[in-house]
């Protein structure tokens, strides 16, 4: 099997668990399994706040590095 294929084969089921609503209300369901799945992914996210996004920006442009800041949760339906 072709290492490509299987990343991204990988790339389309983490995508496919990530925008998820039945997965994440299962996250959610289990005792500790939002903390859980934030150490997991805390590597690539910022953090949980506004706040906290903000100050990892201006960390990064401190060291002369550029960044985004993007909201996950683009793909909901109920504006809350």
């Amino acid at each position: 099997m072709p290492r490509v294929w299987v990343a991204v084969t990988i790339r389309r089921v983490l995508f496919a668990l990530a925008t998820s609503a039945g997965w994440e209300r299962a996250v959610r369901g289990v005792p500790g399994g939002e903390r859980g799945a934030y150490r997991l992914a805390r590597s690539y996210v910022a953090g949980t706040r506004q706040q906290d996004a903000l100050a990892c920006a201006h960390r990064l442009a401190a060291a002369g590095l550029a960044s985004s800041i993007d909201f996950f949760g683009e793909n909901i339906s109920d504006p809350i």
